[in-house]
């Protein structure tokens, strides 16, 4: 019903991309009406944004930090998008193209990470922010993209550790946020000790307190033992002082597209096959 309504208003192609999952999720404890302007506003909102132009090759710059990235799914097949602020170079920071990347990575996880039956993503942060780092502008262009640019896609947000610049930041954003936005955040006090509930332990990142390397496909070898061993040692100590934000210095990080999708497709490709081998379980 919802389809062929979207369909009439003339966004069959838009429409046609959706999964019946997906429309199920917009339209649950919603109005029909409430529902189908959501999605409307979605599609206008990406012709305006002319989102189906944005190109791997306008945001290299902001991808080559490694800040932005996805790596792993949690323990219900959410695809993990990674978030580390403080690998951006703050002093060349570009609002326009920032957004464009985040619109990017989306769109890349709808149509190459999502398993049949998840329609969702979730995001994992870290908390090592400065001053420098607070842009309460685009900070408010990343609440939109979460709520009206792509309603319903984002699971859940964990982010820490907490730290005063995160509480302060949280305390500002907080009064633009819809009501089911603020409670999908937690803020982790222990993100080593919180995030099990929702990724593999062996899946927690270095620097959110676990063992996980996640830049050995980032970063070039030769730097990579060394740098691993520096992070690790830090974290691991700054967490027996039982600080709650370990000042960890800056990484410099390269970027390699195709070895992530790379990555993320293998990651892809055995949550299907445990999925396939469970559904022949059931039926035997």
């Amino acid at each position: 019903h919802m389809k062929s309504s979207l369909q009439e208003a003339d966004y069959s192609k838009e429409i046609s991309l959706l999964t019946d999952s997906y429309i199920n999720r917009v339209m649950q404890n919603r109005s029909f009406e409430y529902a189908r302007e959501k999605l409307i506003n979605m599609f206008k909102w990406k012709h305006e944004f002319k989102v189906d132009k944005i190109t791997l090759e306008q945001i290299t710059k902001p991808l080559s930090f490694a800040s932005l990235y996805w790596y792993g799914y949690d323990k219900l097949n959410h695809p993990i998008l990674y978030v580390r602020s403080n690998l951006k170079d703050w002093s060349k920071f570009d609002v326009d193209l920032e957004i464009s990347m985040h619109i990017f990575m989306i769109e890349t996880c709808i149509q190459n990470f999502l398993p049949p039956g998840i329609d969702q993503f979730v995001i994992i942060s870290d908390s090592q922010l400065s001053l420098r780092s607070i842009n309460i502008g685009f900070m408010k262009r990343l609440l939109q993209l979460l709520t009206i640019s792509y309603p319903d896609r984002l699971e859940y947000l964990r982010v820490g550790p907490v730290n005063q610049f995160l509480k302060s930041l949280y305390t500002t954003l907080k009064p633009f946020m819809s009501k089911p936005l603020v409670q999908k955040i937690q803020l982790l006090i222990h993100p080593n000790e919180e995030l099990i509930s929702t990724i593999d332990e062996y899946d927690i990142p270095i620097f959110m307190g676990g063992t996980k390397q996640h830049d050995f496909i980032f970063v070039p070898a030769a730097n990579k033992r060394n740098k691993h061993q520096a992070v690790a040692q830090e974290m691991n100590n700054s967490l027996k002082r039982k600080e709650k934000s370990p000042k960890i210095k800056e990484i410099k990080t390269t970027f390699n597209w195709d070895l992530m999708m790379k990555h993320q497709q293998q990651c892809y490709e055995e949550i299907l096959n445990r999925m396939n081998l469970t559904e022949s379980t059931n039926s035997e």
